[in-house]
Protein backbone atom coordinates (compact mmCIF):
# COMPACT_ATOMS: atom_id res chain seq x y z
CA UNK A 1 0.00 0.00 0.00
CA UNK A 2 1.40 3.66 -0.92
CA UNK A 3 1.25 5.77 1.34
CA UNK A 4 2.21 8.91 -0.04
CA UNK A 5 4.10 11.95 2.07
CA UNK A 6 3.54 15.60 -0.28
CA UNK A 7 6.93 17.06 -0.61
CA UNK A 8 4.75 20.51 -1.89
CA UNK A 9 3.63 20.99 1.84
CA UNK A 10 1.70 24.41 2.92
CA UNK A 11 2.28 27.24 5.30
CA UNK A 12 0.06 29.48 6.80
CA UNK A 13 1.63 33.46 6.64
CA UNK A 14 1.16 36.28 9.26
CA UNK A 15 -1.64 37.30 6.25
CA UNK A 16 -3.55 33.70 6.23
CA UNK A 17 -2.17 32.92 2.76
CA UNK A 18 -0.81 29.63 1.52
CA UNK A 19 2.33 29.31 0.33
CA UNK A 20 3.99 26.50 -1.42
CA UNK A 21 7.43 25.49 -0.07
CA UNK A 22 9.92 23.24 -1.49
CA UNK A 23 11.25 24.89 -5.05
CA UNK A 24 13.80 23.06 -6.71
CA UNK A 25 16.72 25.01 -7.42
CA UNK A 26 18.13 23.69 -10.72
CA UNK A 27 21.43 25.50 -11.08
CA UNK A 28 22.18 23.93 -7.64
CA UNK A 29 21.46 20.34 -9.05
CA UNK A 30 23.61 21.28 -12.09
CA UNK A 31 26.09 22.36 -9.82
CA UNK A 32 25.73 19.47 -7.30
CA UNK A 33 25.94 16.87 -10.24
CA UNK A 34 28.59 18.53 -11.97
CA UNK A 35 31.07 18.62 -9.38
CA UNK A 36 30.37 15.36 -7.94
CA UNK A 37 30.68 13.09 -12.04
CA UNK A 38 33.70 14.68 -12.27
CA UNK A 39 34.90 13.92 -9.18
CA UNK A 40 34.27 10.33 -9.79
CA UNK A 41 35.78 10.66 -13.02
CA UNK A 42 39.14 11.89 -11.04
CA UNK A 43 39.47 9.35 -8.65
CA UNK A 44 39.69 6.64 -11.35
CA UNK A 45 38.05 3.83 -9.72
CA UNK A 46 34.34 4.03 -11.60
CA UNK A 47 33.63 1.17 -14.21
CA UNK A 48 34.38 2.96 -17.71
CA UNK A 49 32.25 3.17 -20.51
CA UNK A 50 34.70 0.50 -22.83
CA UNK A 51 33.61 -1.96 -19.89
CA UNK A 52 29.83 -1.08 -19.37
CA UNK A 53 29.69 -1.45 -23.45
CA UNK A 54 30.74 -5.04 -23.42
CA UNK A 55 27.96 -6.54 -20.68
CA UNK A 56 25.34 -4.47 -23.45
CA UNK A 57 24.75 -8.32 -24.56
CA UNK A 58 23.13 -9.46 -21.40
CA UNK A 59 20.01 -10.47 -22.25
CA UNK A 60 18.22 -10.70 -19.07
CA UNK A 61 19.03 -10.19 -15.30
CA UNK A 62 17.20 -11.76 -12.16
CA UNK A 63 15.09 -8.70 -10.37
CA UNK A 64 11.46 -9.20 -9.14
CA UNK A 65 10.36 -5.33 -9.02
CA UNK A 66 8.02 -3.90 -6.55
CA UNK A 67 4.01 -4.51 -6.66
CA UNK A 68 1.81 -1.75 -7.39
CA UNK A 69 -0.77 -0.43 -4.54
CA UNK A 70 -4.43 -0.73 -4.89
CA UNK A 71 -4.64 2.60 -4.18
CA UNK A 72 -5.89 5.21 -6.72
CA UNK A 73 -4.05 8.34 -5.90
CA UNK A 74 -4.35 11.84 -7.10
CA UNK A 75 -2.16 13.84 -9.32
CA UNK A 76 -0.46 15.67 -5.85
CA UNK A 77 0.12 11.87 -4.08
CA UNK A 78 1.96 10.40 -7.31
CA UNK A 79 4.31 12.96 -7.45
CA UNK A 80 5.39 13.49 -3.87
CA UNK A 81 5.45 9.99 -3.59
CA UNK A 82 7.48 8.77 -6.93
CA UNK A 83 9.51 11.96 -7.10
CA UNK A 84 11.96 10.19 -4.69
CA UNK A 85 12.45 7.27 -6.90
CA UNK A 86 13.40 9.41 -10.01
CA UNK A 87 17.42 10.42 -10.31
CA UNK A 88 19.54 12.00 -12.73
CA UNK A 89 22.06 11.10 -14.59
CA UNK A 90 25.28 12.06 -16.56
CA UNK A 91 28.56 10.85 -18.20
CA UNK A 92 31.78 12.63 -18.04
CA UNK A 93 34.54 11.82 -20.55
CA UNK A 94 38.37 13.27 -21.38
CA UNK A 95 38.58 15.76 -23.99
CA UNK A 96 39.73 15.33 -27.59
CA UNK A 97 42.53 16.81 -26.35
CA UNK A 98 42.90 14.79 -23.06
CA UNK A 99 43.65 17.81 -20.97
CA UNK A 100 40.63 17.71 -19.33
CA UNK A 101 36.61 16.11 -18.42
CA UNK A 102 33.94 17.23 -20.46
CA UNK A 103 30.32 16.55 -19.15
CA UNK A 104 27.36 15.61 -20.63
CA UNK A 105 24.08 16.57 -20.45
CA UNK A 106 21.42 14.90 -17.46
CA UNK A 107 19.11 12.33 -18.32
CA UNK A 108 16.50 10.44 -16.57
CA UNK A 109 16.71 7.10 -14.94
CA UNK A 110 14.51 5.23 -11.82
CA UNK A 111 14.88 2.84 -8.97
CA UNK A 112 13.98 -0.48 -9.61
CA UNK A 113 15.15 -1.98 -6.27
CA UNK A 114 16.16 -0.28 -2.90
CA UNK A 115 20.20 -1.86 -3.36
CA UNK A 116 20.19 0.39 -6.30
CA UNK A 117 19.05 -1.47 -9.62
CA UNK A 118 17.88 1.51 -12.13
CA UNK A 119 16.29 1.55 -15.27
CA UNK A 120 17.04 4.03 -18.50
CA UNK A 121 16.99 4.35 -21.71
CA UNK A 122 20.07 1.69 -23.70
CA UNK A 123 21.38 4.67 -25.73
CA UNK A 124 21.95 7.05 -22.55
CA UNK A 125 24.62 4.61 -22.54
CA UNK A 126 25.36 4.13 -26.31
CA UNK A 127 28.17 5.19 -28.07
CA UNK A 128 29.70 5.74 -24.51
CA UNK A 129 34.10 6.65 -24.88
CA UNK A 130 36.55 4.25 -23.60
CA UNK A 131 37.21 6.11 -20.57
CA UNK A 132 33.71 7.35 -19.79
CA UNK A 133 32.09 7.24 -16.16
CA UNK A 134 28.77 7.42 -15.74
CA UNK A 135 26.81 8.47 -11.91
CA UNK A 136 23.28 9.41 -11.03
CA UNK A 137 22.08 11.66 -8.05
CA UNK A 138 18.90 10.91 -6.01
CA UNK A 139 16.97 13.86 -5.41
CA UNK A 140 18.40 14.02 -1.84
CA UNK A 141 21.42 14.77 -3.40
CA UNK A 142 23.35 11.13 -3.02
CA UNK A 143 25.25 10.18 -5.65
CA UNK A 144 26.25 6.76 -6.75
CA UNK A 145 28.52 5.31 -9.95
CA UNK A 146 26.99 3.59 -12.25
CA UNK A 147 28.94 0.25 -11.73
CA UNK A 148 27.20 -2.11 -13.90
CA UNK A 149 24.91 -2.91 -16.65
CA UNK A 150 22.82 -6.41 -15.48
CA UNK A 151 20.74 -6.56 -18.78
CA UNK A 152 19.82 -4.36 -22.08
CA UNK A 153 18.19 -3.98 -25.35
CA UNK A 154 19.27 -1.71 -27.70
CA UNK A 155 16.69 -2.39 -30.06
CA UNK A 156 13.80 -1.87 -27.40
CA UNK A 157 16.08 0.98 -26.20
CA UNK A 158 15.90 -0.43 -22.43
CA UNK A 159 19.14 -0.73 -19.84
CA UNK A 160 18.96 -2.07 -16.50
CA UNK A 161 21.64 -1.19 -14.54
CA UNK A 162 23.38 -0.93 -11.07
CA UNK A 163 24.68 1.57 -8.68
CA UNK A 164 27.19 1.33 -6.14
CA UNK A 165 26.81 2.22 -2.33
CA UNK A 166 23.28 2.19 -2.96
CA UNK A 167 20.94 0.87 -0.14
CA UNK A 168 17.41 2.14 1.60
CA UNK A 169 16.31 3.93 -1.95
CA UNK A 170 12.92 4.34 -3.09
CA UNK A 171 11.63 1.91 -5.80
CA UNK A 172 9.07 2.52 -7.89
CA UNK A 173 6.29 -0.06 -8.87
CA UNK A 174 6.37 -2.25 -12.21
CA UNK A 175 3.07 -2.35 -13.58
CA UNK A 176 1.41 -4.56 -17.09
CA UNK A 177 0.73 -2.16 -20.19
CA UNK A 178 -2.21 0.11 -19.81
CA UNK A 179 -5.15 0.75 -22.39
CA UNK A 180 -5.48 3.59 -24.79
CA UNK A 181 -7.00 6.29 -23.17
CA UNK A 182 -5.45 5.51 -19.34
CA UNK A 183 -4.67 8.98 -17.82
CA UNK A 184 -0.56 9.14 -16.89
CA UNK A 185 2.08 11.16 -15.50
CA UNK A 186 5.67 11.69 -16.19
CA UNK A 187 8.70 12.78 -13.65
CA UNK A 188 11.45 13.73 -15.61
CA UNK A 189 14.02 16.23 -15.91
CA UNK A 190 13.47 18.30 -19.63
CA UNK A 191 16.11 20.26 -20.34
CA UNK A 192 18.26 20.91 -17.05
CA UNK A 193 14.41 21.39 -15.49
CA UNK A 194 14.80 19.19 -12.79
CA UNK A 195 11.72 16.78 -11.71
CA UNK A 196 9.43 18.32 -13.86
CA UNK A 197 5.70 16.67 -13.11
CA UNK A 198 3.63 16.46 -16.42
CA UNK A 199 -0.17 14.40 -17.35
CA UNK A 200 -1.99 13.09 -19.99
CA UNK A 201 -3.07 9.93 -21.95
CA UNK A 202 -1.97 7.22 -23.44
CA UNK A 203 -2.88 7.97 -27.17
CA UNK A 204 -2.32 5.02 -28.93
CA UNK A 205 0.31 1.37 -29.31
CA UNK A 206 2.17 1.04 -32.23
CA UNK A 207 5.03 -0.08 -34.14
CA UNK A 208 7.70 1.43 -35.89
CA UNK A 209 10.96 0.60 -38.17
CA UNK A 210 13.74 2.44 -38.33
CA UNK A 211 14.83 0.75 -41.96
CA UNK A 212 13.60 -2.62 -43.93
CA UNK A 213 16.12 -4.54 -42.54
CA UNK A 214 16.04 -3.50 -38.46
CA UNK A 215 13.81 -5.27 -36.40
CA UNK A 216 10.53 -3.59 -35.37
CA UNK A 217 9.93 -1.74 -32.20
CA UNK A 218 6.74 -1.49 -29.79
CA UNK A 219 6.20 1.98 -28.78
CA UNK A 220 3.30 3.62 -26.73
CA UNK A 221 2.73 6.86 -27.44
CA UNK A 222 1.35 9.85 -24.81
CA UNK A 223 0.28 13.17 -24.77
CA UNK A 224 2.14 13.92 -21.05
CA UNK A 225 5.06 16.87 -22.44
CA UNK A 226 8.64 15.96 -22.14
CA UNK A 227 12.04 17.23 -23.78
CA UNK A 228 15.33 16.02 -23.95
CA UNK A 229 16.76 15.39 -20.61
CA UNK A 230 13.68 12.92 -19.77
CA UNK A 231 15.44 9.70 -21.63
CA UNK A 232 14.68 7.26 -19.43
CA UNK A 233 11.70 8.88 -17.61
CA UNK A 234 8.87 6.69 -15.31
CA UNK A 235 5.90 6.75 -16.96
CA UNK A 236 3.23 6.24 -13.97
CA UNK A 237 -0.48 5.30 -13.96
CA UNK A 238 -2.64 6.33 -11.00
CA UNK A 239 -1.22 4.10 -8.85
CA UNK A 240 2.13 5.41 -9.11
CA UNK A 241 3.39 2.20 -10.88
CA UNK A 242 5.55 2.45 -14.25
CA UNK A 243 3.79 1.37 -17.11
CA UNK A 244 6.25 2.46 -19.09
CA UNK A 245 9.59 5.16 -19.94
CA UNK A 246 10.05 8.31 -21.82
CA UNK A 247 12.35 7.52 -25.32
CA UNK A 248 11.62 10.12 -27.95
CA UNK A 249 9.74 12.67 -30.08
CA UNK A 250 8.87 12.93 -33.84
CA UNK A 251 7.62 16.37 -34.70
CA UNK A 252 5.24 16.71 -37.34
CA UNK A 253 5.24 20.05 -39.94
CA UNK A 254 2.22 21.36 -42.07
CA UNK A 255 4.81 21.42 -45.06
CA UNK A 256 8.99 20.42 -45.46
CA UNK A 257 10.77 21.55 -42.51
CA UNK A 258 12.87 24.28 -43.94
CA UNK A 259 11.76 24.17 -47.26
CA UNK A 260 8.52 25.49 -47.36
CA UNK A 261 7.28 28.74 -45.80
CA UNK A 262 4.59 27.01 -44.17
CA UNK A 263 6.57 24.64 -42.01
CA UNK A 264 4.77 25.13 -38.98
CA UNK A 265 4.77 22.70 -36.01
CA UNK A 266 1.85 20.88 -36.49
CA UNK A 267 2.29 17.85 -33.15
CA UNK A 268 4.78 16.04 -31.53
CA UNK A 269 4.00 12.88 -30.89
CA UNK A 270 5.80 11.47 -27.41
CA UNK A 271 7.26 8.13 -27.85
CA UNK A 272 7.58 5.63 -24.94
CA UNK A 273 8.55 2.66 -24.30
CA UNK A 274 5.97 0.10 -23.19
CA UNK A 275 6.59 -1.77 -19.78
CA UNK A 276 6.17 -5.03 -21.70
CA UNK A 277 9.64 -4.21 -22.83
CA UNK A 278 11.36 -3.87 -19.81
CA UNK A 279 9.36 -6.66 -17.84
CA UNK A 280 11.39 -9.01 -20.35
CA UNK A 281 14.45 -7.82 -19.25
CA UNK A 282 13.83 -9.42 -15.62
CA UNK A 283 13.74 -13.38 -15.43
CA UNK A 284 12.02 -13.09 -12.06
CA UNK A 285 8.89 -11.00 -12.61
CA UNK A 286 6.10 -11.66 -11.04
CA UNK A 287 2.92 -12.97 -12.90
CA UNK A 288 0.57 -10.86 -14.06
CA UNK A 289 -2.87 -11.48 -16.04
CA UNK A 290 -2.84 -10.28 -20.14
CA UNK A 291 -3.53 -6.99 -20.57
CA UNK A 292 -4.55 -7.84 -24.48
CA UNK A 293 -5.44 -11.04 -26.08
CA UNK A 294 -2.94 -11.31 -28.78
CA UNK A 295 0.69 -10.08 -26.90
CA UNK A 296 1.57 -9.75 -30.58
CA UNK A 297 -0.12 -7.19 -31.67
CA UNK A 298 -0.69 -3.67 -29.67
CA UNK A 299 -4.04 -3.25 -27.89
CA UNK A 300 -7.40 -2.38 -28.94
CA UNK A 301 -7.65 0.98 -28.87
CA UNK A 302 -11.48 0.19 -27.06
CA UNK A 303 -10.13 0.57 -22.78
CA UNK A 304 -10.26 -2.33 -20.61
CA UNK A 305 -11.89 -1.44 -17.41
CA UNK A 306 -10.99 -4.26 -14.70
CA UNK A 307 -13.17 -5.36 -11.72
CA UNK A 308 -12.61 -2.27 -9.04
CA UNK A 309 -10.96 -5.45 -6.74
CA UNK A 310 -8.81 -6.44 -9.78
CA UNK A 311 -5.42 -6.43 -8.96
CA UNK A 312 -1.97 -6.55 -11.52
CA UNK A 313 -0.19 -8.70 -9.39
CA UNK A 314 -0.68 -12.08 -7.66
CA UNK A 315 -1.87 -11.58 -3.89
CA UNK A 316 1.31 -12.80 -2.64
CA UNK A 317 3.84 -10.07 -3.85
CA UNK A 318 5.30 -7.96 -2.04
CA UNK A 319 4.27 -4.86 -1.16
CA UNK A 320 5.56 -1.45 -2.02
CA UNK A 321 7.66 0.07 0.97
CA UNK A 322 5.79 3.77 1.71
CA UNK A 323 7.55 6.69 -0.34
CA UNK A 324 9.85 8.55 0.94
CA UNK A 325 9.61 12.34 0.62
CA UNK A 326 12.95 13.66 0.13
CA UNK A 327 14.30 17.39 0.23
CA UNK A 328 15.96 19.11 -2.39
CA UNK A 329 20.29 18.62 -2.68
CA UNK A 330 21.65 21.41 -0.48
Amino acid sequence: MILCVPIFLTVLTLSGIAEVTGYIDDDKIANTLRTKILRLADDGKAARGKELLEQKDRKSCDISPAAQSLLVLSPEEIYSGCAGGVVVITSAWKSDDGEHWEVGDPATAWVLTPDGVMVTNYHVFEGAKKEEVFGVMTKSGGFHPVKEILAADPVNDVAVFKVSGAKGLQPLALAADESVGKRVSVISHPDGQFYSFTQGEISRYTIQRNAPETPPVKYMSITADYARGSSGGPVLNDRGAVVGMVCSTRTTYYGEKGLDPDDDVQMVVKYCIPAASIRNLLKSTLALPPAHADKSAPPPEKPVIPPATATAVEPSAPALPAPKAEPVPE
